[in-house]
């Protein structure tokens, strides 16, 4: 299945000390994979996961830009607004958060 293997990927990217690739967007990508393919039980990643995307927030509370876009023959060019990686970040903590408590009882 495509998404085991997905996940076995992710997985296998994740750096000891939470990171998921080299960037904090590349983590929050990363963990919002996970939890959209319903392994929000992969604590032994997510929680590092989500521990380095809090040390990496600024004190204004946003995340550094990080190249989303490449542009030009040889990708010389990128964009990637900081308002992008924070609100990945931001869902990333929040569906988590989510996850962790289950269901709403309000939500029958």
């Amino acid at each position: 299945m495509v998404g085991s293997e997905i996940v076995a990927r992710v997985r296998g990217a994740a750096h000891a000390m939470g990171q998921i690739g080299e960037l904090p967007l590349q983590t929050a990508l990363a963990v919002n994979t996970l939890l959209n393919l319903g392994a929000g039980a992969s604590t032994a990643v997510i929680d590092p996961a989500l521990d380095y995307l809090v040390d990496t927030q600024s004190t204004g509370g946003s995340w550094p830009s990080a190249p989303n876009y490449y542009g030009g023959p040889l990708k010389a060019v990128s964009w990637g607004p900081p308002q992008l990686t924070t609100g990945l970040c931001l869902e990333a903590l929040a569906r988590n958060a989510l996850w962790e408590r289950g269901p709403s009882p309000c939500a029958a």
